[in-house]
């Protein structure tokens, strides 16, 4: 959603984002005790490279990416953030993911939280790095919807067949103006909807 070059709007593209490990940022601050700047990190030098950031070292970086170089080349990064900016994409996240452990630690299972130094300047869970991204984008002048799914961890399932994931995944039917129509829409969706995201899972 980030780089490709679709007319989203003219092909009525839109995208759902739950719950991920880290984000892409678009420029290379990061909210660092309390304040957002550049990150002194002689240790963590590719904090802001992809898929982190859309910074470059050549040979250096370590996922070297052609196609993003391609994008960044004919759009710059400003161009880039102008493209984001008007896409529409709605970002959810889970109110109980806040696990900072790569393993399962009493009721905290994060499956794979990313725990490089670049993860970990995004903030130590899902939640803190979902915060982050949406604070990053907003000072970018990017207001993209942000929600949570209350009671949810980091289930993809239940984020999904919340009634907050299925009003942004199937927002026409919230639109029926039948209350009881739209009920019986997302009861049948919700088993399709948690086959899918199990099989997606394991």
């Amino acid at each position: 959603s980030l780089l490709n070059t679709l007319d989203w709007k003219g092909n009525n593209i839109s995208a759902v984002v739950a719950n991920p490990s880290s984000w892409t940022y678009l420029a290379p601050q990061r909210f660092v005790k309390g304040t957002w700047k550049v990150p002194s990190t002689p240790h963590c030098t590719y904090y802001d490279e992809w898929v982190w950031g859309l910074e470059h070292h050549g040979n250096l970086t370590r996922f070297p990416s052609p196609y993003k170089e391609r994008v960044l080349a004919n759009l710059g990064i400003p161009g880039v953030i102008q493209m984001y900016k008007q896409r529409n994409i709605t970002y959810l996240r889970g109110s109980l993911d806040r696990c900072n452990t790569t393993g399962k630690h009493m009721w905290c299972q994060s499956h794979d939280l990313g725990t490089s130094c670049a993860d970990e300047l995004q903030g130590t869970s899902r939640w803190d790095r979902h915060e982050h991204f949406v604070q990053h984008l907003r000072l970018l002048g990017i207001k993209h919807p942000s929600h949570v799914v209350h009671g949810v961890g980091h289930d993809h399932a239940l984020m999904f067949t919340s009634p907050v994931g299925l009003s942004v995944l199937f927002p026409k039917i919230q639109d029926t103006g039948s209350p009881t129509r739209a009920s019986s829409l997302h009861s049948s969706l919700v088993p399709i909807l948690r086959l899918a995201t199990l099989n997606v899972h394991r």
